[in-house]
């Protein structure tokens, strides 16, 4: 859905011991802030087109998943790729 640590300039994605992997800058359009404890995170269930969670946190939409995808869809992402898709 997002980077939770400094967003990297490499892809990481070829070696294991990395996950779980971060999008490298090239595909971040917005590095969001890590979650605090205090952090407002709600998750929306539905079956709308087949969108099973809609993703807020502190109040904004950040991702959807789908049922029987891999990849999710996220804001925050500027292009698609392995770890997620645009939304």
């Amino acid at each position: 859905m997002y980077n939770s640590v400094q967003t990297s300039e490499e892809r990481e994605w070829h070696t294991k011991e990395n996950l779980p992997f971060l999008n490298p800058v090239e595909f971040v359009r917005e590095n969001f802030e890590p979650f605090r404890e205090d952090t407002l995170v709600e998750v929306n269930w539905c079956e709308d087109n087949g969108i099973v969670a809609s993703i807020h946190v502190a109040g904004q939409l950040i991702a959807k998943l789908r049922v029987g995808t891999f990849l999710g869809w996220s804001k925050v992402v500027s292009k698609e790729g392995p770890l997620a898709k645009l939304m």
